[in-house]
């Protein structure tokens, strides 16, 4: 399903533009994924199924570049307005200026699942098929925390503080659980107000 994210006056929807690129698309067998804006709303990032990502402005709807994130790509998202984070086969940070450096978090090898931008930490979180959950520093890719979990983590979330990881078991038949983003450690609800949160109604799992 793509994102339908907000709509700025005087500027171009993220609709017309997914609508334009659908078309494109399917004149060469491609399609489109989903799409994600830059966090001071400038630009507009879509990718697909066969790993081609492309930045558009939000202002005019022009094409400003495009890269090649390879094939297994799952999806994308700014962690600053000159950054996006892919994963599927694997995760990566890349620059959108220069000469589009990238920084490899996990190979390609490693299945990952889900990703979260931790705003105001500087950070992001992977899940991967590894029952492993990585926060890592999105200006440089070091590996600041791992947390093996006990179940895949095929959906995360982060509390709004970012000091809790909830992952959701549905997939398993097990409850959700919450894990410290500090120490790493599961946390229980008797311990953490944070199972109260529209968060977990939102992804409608039990937890223990």
């Amino acid at each position: 399903a793509l994102l339908h994210l907000e709509k700025r006056p005087a500027t171009v929807s993220v609709d017309s533009i997914l609508h334009g690129l659908q078309n494109e698309f399917e004149q060469s067998a491609l399609v489109v994924q989903g799409a994600t804006e830059s966090p001071d709303g400038k630009r507009i990032l879509v990718w697909s199924a066969d790993g081609s990502l492309s930045i558009w402005s939000s202002g005019k709807g022009t094409l400003i570049s495009r890269i090649d994130a390879g094939k297994g790509l799952k999806g994308a998202l700014f962690v600053s307005a000159n950054r996006i984070a892919v994963w599927g086969r694997g995760a990566a940070l890349i620059d959108l200026e220069g000469r589009k450096a990238r920084v490899d978090l996990l190979p390609a090898k490693i299945e990952v699942h889900d990703v979260r931008w931790l705003n105001g930490r500087g950070a992001i979180l992977t899940s991967d098929g590894r029952s492993s959950a990585t926060l890592w520093r999105t200006d440089s890719g070091v590996k600041l925390l791992e947390i093996q979990l006990e179940s895949t983590g095929y959906n995360i979330d982060v509390s709004p503080d970012a000091t809790r990881l909830f992952v959701d078991g549905a997939h398993a038949g097990r409850p959700g659980s919450l894990y410290d983003l500090a120490s790493g450690n599961r946390v229980t609800l008797t311990e953490d107000a944070f199972g109260r949160l529209k968060t977990f109604a939102r992804l409608g799992a039990p937890l223990t």
